[in-house]
């Protein structure tokens, strides 16, 4: 399924919306999106507004790192 989500990415011819669902869809089945994502390596009781510069830099460097993940 993943690699005809793939596909859909790569195809010149494909339509935005479909390329934006599947994109989503790849994420959310490689647990970067949705409900069955990781949980951050943050402390959950802090808001994001809480959170010191070193803990944003080191949330920012996370969802890089996910991104960036093959």
């Amino acid at each position: 399924m993943a690699q005809q989500l793939k596909l859909i990415l790569d195809d010149p011819n494909g339509s935005t919306a479909s390329k934006a669902s599947a994109a989503r869809t790849l994420a959310e089945i490689e647990g970067l999106i949705g409900r069955h994502q990781q949980a951050p390596a943050r402390t959950q009781d802090k808001g994001l507004g809480e959170l010191t510069r070193a803990e944003l830099v080191q949330e920012l460097e996370r969802l890089r790192a996910l991104v960036q993940a093959p």
